[in-house]
């Protein structure tokens, strides 16, 4: 912890120093000799402040935490400490190069490592990517993955151009069931266009895990160590290991597109894409006679393959007084892509919403609509739908007051039929008197019916005090969860919460803020527990 607390004085005095040496603008007005000597009025000219050809800006920030428990197993390490660093350098204007610093003592072997350290020079047309980092090139192939590797972006007049590649994991060795395979991700995007107009791009992907990363040793078939003398086949299942975790392999294209028409106040935004996903490259491979050369040499098909689409479509307007959108997904029950951080499949979304802004924008009133439902191929027994309906005001009647409003219902349910069915237990072995426990009968109802429903106020005064700015925050929110499934009576709960708070602006550097809060949870099945907050910022 000394050590970690003695980098952060260091870097805190290479950045004033920094500071001090390349961004010295001070400048002291000459006095004003306009009034002493007699005759015609002329007006004094100022000399400008010299602007420097090198500008040093950025962020940076501390986290410090120290935990203990005084019964029971500790959850976290005693202390935590975290640092990043952003700092910019620019040159001329026109360009610059940016520093993406990440430094936490929760690194640990077992896990992935959350340290980073990345540079990012750009300038007019292209920006470089070396070290670690995330990219996007389209929202259905590559969106959120970090990669320890390097990229270019190259958009020349009307053409895009991105190249990425790394290490997307390191490899963990933790047992059959907990390690991780070394994994290597890159991706291309090829387009015309501008991002801020009308662009087309074409998107592609490739993530594959490194077989070789584990030994085969830690993984065992029926409690028989794996003949590790042996060197796997991938196309005998024989030899590999059939147990634990498996190395994947995906590759994903799509197509996506944005057109913006009359001033952008109509915008047309869609992607059509297609992936391939293996869930065990030791798995046989299964290259039909149907099946072009070009596209196996590419991709290779094997009996753990799996091979579907998504698309997605979106249109709105927006106009002075009102705005309105509408959209479409559909994501099949095969698709994948590994440079996804998050990807739920087996979906597919209908939206919309309307907004209008009234009495010269002192009033704004907004609405959305959601339905969500997956059986997409219709291989479930039963369909689930998520529906959400949400409407939120802001009221400004005065410059110093607002006022918003919100409510939100969310309903999910199943098509399944409210019979029940009584299902009998396991038995379960007491050690303590070698004996049985006999199983008892639960009552299962295969239907779902949630009801989730939040209603929330806020009210914002602004003024002055002291020849300094004052706000004064009033909120109310309350949230009601129903379970309107026959087996789970009673287990409705209510949540509300108030909260006061004072902010004052010291000065353009500084601002003060403290609060009081107060909770209160009803458990329908239980009491209830309220909880008082004090915080001072």
């Amino acid at each position: 912890m000394i050590k970690f607390i003695s980098c952060i004085i260091l870097l805190l005095l290479i950045a004033n120093i920094g500071l001090a040496q390349v961004e010295d603008t001070t400048y002291v007005e000459p006095p004003d000799t306009a009034q002493s000597y007699s005759g015609p009025d002329e007006t004094v000219i100022k000399p400008k402040p010299k602007k420097s050809p090198a500008r040093l800006s950025g962020d940076f920030g501390l986290y410090g935490e120290f935990y203990s428990v005084s019964d029971g197993d500790a959850r976290r390490p005693s202390e935590t400490g975290r640092l990043f660093l952003r700092p910019t350098l620019t040159l001329f204007g026109t360009f610059s190069a940016s520093l993406d610093i990440i430094y936490s003592t929760e690194g640990s072997s077992a896990k992935q490592d959350i340290n980073q350290f990345a540079v990012h020079p750009k300038w007019s047309w292209g920006t470089l990517h070396a070290g670690d980092f995330s990219h996007e090139l389209s929202k259905y192939t590559m969106s959120g993955l970090n990669i320890r590797g390097a990229g270019v972006e190259l958009y020349p007049g009307m053409l895009r151009f991105h190249a990425v590649g790394g290490q997307s994991k390191r490899k963990v060795e933790a047992g059959a069931y907990s390690s991780v395979y070394s994994q290597n991700a890159y991706g291309i995007k090829l387009g015309i266009g501008q991002e801020d107009k009308s662009y087309f791009d074409i998107n592609f992907v490739r993530v594959k895990d490194n077989q070789n990363s584990l030994p085969v040793e830690i993984f065992q078939v029926d409690s028989i160590e794996v003949d590790t003398t042996l060197t796997p086949d991938s196309t005998d299942t024989e030899q590999v290991p059939q147990n634990g975790i498996t190395p994947e392999e995906n590759m994903a294209v799509s197509a996506s597109t944005a057109l913006k028409l009359f001033n952008r106040q109509l915008v047309f935004r869609g992607e059509f894409a297609g992936s391939a996903y293996t869930r065990n490259l030791y798995s046989t491979s299964e290259i039909g006679e149907d099946i072009p050369s070009i596209v196996s040499n590419i991709y290779t098909p094997r009996t753990s393959s799996n091979f579907d689409y998504a698309y997605a479509t979106e249109l709105s307007y927006n106009q002075r007084v009102f705005n309105i959108r509408g959209g479409y997904t559909l994501i099949g029950p095969g698709y994948t892509s590994l440079g996804m951080t998050s990807n739920i499949n087996d979906k597919q979304t209908l939206e919309g919403g309307l907004g209008f802004r009234l009495l010269r924008n002192k009033v704004a009133l907004q609405g959305t609509f959601q339905n969500q439902s997956d059986n997409v191929a219709d291989q479930k027994t039963n369909t689930t739908t998520r529906t959400t309906i949400g409407v939120n005001a802001i009221i400004r009647p005065v410059n110093q007051i607002s006022i918003a409003l919100n409510t939100m219902q969310n309903v999910m349910k199943n098509d399944a039929a409210d019979d029940s069915t009584w299902i009998v237990q396991d038995s379960i072995w007491n050690e303590q008197d070698s004996s049985w426990t006999e199983p008892d009968s639960v009552l299962y109802v295969g239907q779902i019916h949630n009801v989730n429903s939040s209603y929330s106020a806020n009210i914002m005064y602004q003024f002055m005090m002291f020849n300094m700015n004052q706000s004064l925050n009033a909120n109310f929110s309350m949230q009601l969860s129903e379970d309107k499934n026959p087996a789970r009576l009673r287990n409705d709960i209510n949540t509300r919460n108030i909260m006061f708070a004072f902010m004052s602006m010291l000065s353009r550097s500084w601002s003060a803020t403290a609060n009081v809060s107060l909770n209160t949870v009803d458990l329908e099945s239980q009491d209830k527990t309220s909880r008082t907050g004090l915080g001072l910022t």
